[in-house]
């Protein structure tokens, strides 16, 4: 009885290790594209510059072209629509702002210096 056990064991372990390979080639190989269904769903972008509401399919933005973090805008062509924020003083849709480069950010001025 005690064979059968030590058999039944390493054939679980077997089990378990073959199947964490395939989960980890799985993991490597999965599709990096959106699917279909991301595509057809409708998203709200903002023009950075003339604060223009625009809302198309994931799949239409896509297909007219993304360049740093920006969407085409199909009216002027100029890659200025992003995804909108909430002001939080008003609650209106509003670009987000644009951060300076970490390197460029000043130590904050306590007056302690």
């Amino acid at each position: 009885m005690e064979g059968g056990k030590k058999t039944v064991a390493v054939a679980v372990l077997l089990i378990v290790i073959v199947g964490a390979v395939g989960l980890m080639i799985r993991g490597r190989t999965a599709r990096t594209t959106p699917t279909d269904e991301v595509l057809r769903h409708s998203t709200e972008m903002i023009d950075r510059e003339t604060c223009e509401l625009m809302t198309r399919k994931v799949g239409e933005w896509r297909a007219d072209g993304e360049e740093n973090g920006k969407y085409k805008n199909p009216k002027t062509g100029k890659f200025t629509m992003v995804e909108p924020i909430k002001c939080a003083s008003c609650g209106e849709k509003i670009p987000p702002v644009d951060l300076p480069p970490r390197e460029k950010w000043t130590p904050r001025q306590t007056g302690n210096e």
